[in-house]
């Protein structure tokens, strides 16, 4: 859409239709869990009808019909609860159901054209459908009324006997759907055209069904009435309605041809026209002749209704057209009256925001820390200035509030990972959350999501073992993974543990000998050294490749990403016990507590979290190796130093280890040495970008502006410790 701007229509549909995706996943992922889906039967029902009724608004019809569909087997579910329903096909549905809704939104989101109409899972959800009505029916549909009205123990008519009848049964029927249901008038017309396959004469009030105002207005206030002049009997009609989704209340009367026509006037229609109406039902008839030849059944068939309102989707998706148009801002402000307490932002705002914060804060210290005012002491000012201090200090924190998302959307996401992987590999998962009410910024969940899903899925493949193999061990035939979220500090620990077969070091060490890419001998790694091989990019112990392991990809990726947003991983495990992953990721990505350097006369800041210690360097503890670099030794341990000034070309005066400072650093399991003049404090400053049109630096993550009003750069502890 480039050059223009989205329809925020289109935007709040997908964001609603994503939440409520989560949400049906979550219940789904539940349920089966619980081994029960009769509780979860209503909510499904509930965001199937939600997702219909928003698609339908919005024209998007391929997901409006799979809604359709679907709403229409859970209503089934929970109206006629049927015995003996394998409720695990249905989670298999269900969720493919799913994955087809994430996908077409996602195309919506991407401006793609949609290529998927999901007819087949239609069909396939339409068969499940008629399948429990089939096991559900009773032995006999046809009750003392059929007798009394045909003065035989006659059977429900089908279709071709309806049609080559002559009329004589005269009905008036009144609905009133459920209050919730919307779109009543399509609802209507659906009626009306599933009668009309059965060769009913039918006359309606309203008579106009794609009148979205008037029209919906009659049918919420006095309910939607027919007159009926037809071959079935009051049983068999009322068989038809008690299928209907969405009925409140219904009447059937029979009545007279009297006052059948007296309907009519009251309705403002013309006396029907017997022959126009006799034509209408031949062409019926031939339309059905074919399948009318294919059976000898001498009943209406349930199939016969759902293939009648099949075919009336289409019907009715043209005739809602303009009542979608009609609806837009109708639904649109009943959604804004639901989200009152709620209002979805753009990040990129959030974003803008924090920085016109960040240089709020820049200019009050410009303000308060002028020279020309050093010397005076003017209390009023000093008093002025502490308050404008206070002030901007909650605005900051508000705004990083409001950036905070909690980290339970991924975590419930990861269920139907372990659900899947479960499945394919035939191995009894438990997954566990902790933690998940906890807060990290949201351009932090953006990049942990795809290194947690690869992580949850190396736990089952790799870590834990088959229930055969469990069981020889003496453990548990069902394996669990735990996923857990905690506060440490300015840092969020996400640690992903298992009770499976844990880290074989010397597979490892093997497996890398094999691929040449150890750095020194197998016997001189310990097992942090061994364990952090597995995110060598093409590394993998697995020998037979699968749809899901064995390629070498995705650690790497794990460890890549979470190096973007200025995490670590460590990892911990036990042979035979299980394994942790630990990824300590920055609360925020927005604000550092940083130490601030001088290096000649530029600055630097260095995330707190990334310092282990800073000392004086003596002359005796430098040593050079044999390429010529330097190295320290700290308690018996040699580190590499990094002179900053050497880095980044930089002019200082202060050019001797012993005269500058020297601060250890560490990144995930390396540690060096940076020298630099002299260090200033601690310090809170906002990060800040670099523009896309700057050649990015290694070691440098952004930028920030001081108290002073001046600028110093980021350092990035990955880049420096490669």
């Amino acid at each position: 859409m480039a050059g223009q701007q989205r329809d925020p229509m289109i935007d709040m549909y997908v964001y609603e239709t994503l939440q409520l995706i989560e949400q049906l996943e979550k219940v789904i992922i539940e349920s089966e869990k619980s081994n029960s889906m009769e509780k979860a039967i209503n909510e499904i029902f509930r965001v199937m009808h939600t997702i219909k009724g928003n698609s339908m608004m919005m024209k998007y019809e391929n997901i409006a019909k799979m809604a359709h569909v679907t709403e229409d087997l859970f209503d089934y579910l929970r109206t006629n609860q049927p015995q003996d329903v394998n409720y695990s096909h249905i989670t298999d549905v269900v969720l493919e159901t799913v994955d087809f809704f994430k996908e077409e939104v996602r195309k919506i989101e991407n401006n793609e054209p949609s290529s998927e109409t999901g007819e087949e899972l239609i069909r396939l959800i339409v068969d499940l459908l008629q399948s429990l009505k089939f096991m559900d029916r009773p032995a006999e549909s046809v009750n003392d009324d059929n007798k009394k009205a045909s003065n035989e123990e006659a059977p429900v008519q089908s279709k071709q006997e309806v049609k080559n009848n002559t009329y004589g049964n005269y009905f008036y029927i009144k609905v009133i759907f459920e209050e919730e249901c919307q779109m009543e008038n399509i609802r209507a017309f659906s009626i009306v055209h599933n009668l009309n396959e059965f060769g009913c004469e039918i006359y309606h009030f309203p008579k106009d069904l794609e009148d979205m105002e008037e029209g919906l207005n009659i049918i919420k206030s006095q309910g939607f009435q027919m007159v009926l002049n037809c071959c079935q009997t009051k049983n068999e009609l009322k068989y038809y309605f008690d299928r209907v989704s969405f009925l409140k209340q219904l009447e059937i009367n029979e009545i007279s041809i009297e006052e059948y026509e007296k309907y009519l006037d009251e309705f403002a229609y013309d006396r029907p026209n017997r022959a126009e109406k006799t034509g209408a039902a031949e062409t019926a008839k031939s339309e059905v002749s074919k399948e009318a030849s294919q059976t000898e059944e001498n009943i209406i068939k349930e199939d016969d209704v759902e293939q009648a309102k099949s075919e009336a989707d289409s019907a009715i998706d043209n005739k809602a057209k303009p009542e979608k148009d009609k609806a837009k801002e109708a639904i649109l402000e009943q959604n804004q009256v639901k989200q009152q307490k709620f209002i979805n932002v753009n990040v990129d705002k959030l974003d803008m925001l924090m920085n016109l914060v960040g240089e709020l804060v820049v200019s009050e210290a410009m303000v308060t820390q002028n020279p020309e005012l050093k010397n005076l002491n003017i209390q009023s000012i000093e008093k002025a200035a502490a308050q404008m201090r206070k002030i901007i200090n909650e605005v900051q924190d508000i705004v990083m509030e409001i950036r905070m998302v909690p980290l339970s959307m991924t975590f419930q996401r990861m269920n139907r990972i372990v659900r899947d992987m479960s499945v394919q590999t035939q191995k009894d998962v438990e997954l566990i959350l902790i933690g998940q009410e906890t807060e990290v910024d949201k351009n932090i969940i953006e990049h942990i999501s795809d290194p947690l899903m690869h992580l949850i899925r190396n736990a089952i493949d790799h870590g834990i073992e088959s229930p055969e193999e469990r069981k020889a061990k003496g453990k548990p035939e069902k394996g669990t993974v735990v996923l857990e979220a905690k506060n440490a500090g300015g840092d969020v620990w996400i640690i992903v543990r298992d009770n499976g077969r844990g880290l074989d070091k010397e597979a490892i060490l093997a497996k890398a000998e094999e691929r040449g890419i150890l750095k020194k001998p197998k016997e001189e790694y310990n097992d942090k050294e061994a364990f952090s091989l597995i995110f060598e990019a093409g590394f993998s112990t697995k020998d037979q490749v699968t749809s899901f392991s064995g390629r070498g990809v995705g650690m790497d990726v794990v460890q890549k990403e979470i190096e973007k947003i200025g995490g670590i991983i460590i990892i911990e495990s036990e042979k035979g016990k299980g394994s942790n992953i630990i990824l300590r990721i920055p609360l925020t990505l927005a604000i550092v507590n940083g130490m601030v350097m001088n290096v000649g006369e530029n600055r630097f800041t260095l995330p707190i979290t990334s310092i282990r210690e800073s000392f004086k360097a003596k002359k005796k503890d430098i040593v050079v190796d044999t390429d010529g670099n330097e190295m320290i030794l700290v308690r018996g341990e040699c580190y590499s130093i990094v002179r900053i000034h050497e880095k980044y070309n930089l002019e200082t005066e202060v050019t001797d280890l012993e005269e500058g400072i020297m601060v250890m650093l560490e990144n995930d399991d390396h540690k060096v040495c940076l020298f630099v003049d002299q260090l200033i404090g601690e310090h809170q400053v906002v990060v800040k970008s670099f523009s896309k049109f700057i050649k990015k630096i290694q070691g440098i993550s952004g930028c920030a502006h001081l108290g002073d009003g001046g600028i110093c750069l980021i350092l990035d502890p990955s880049g420096l410790t490669v």
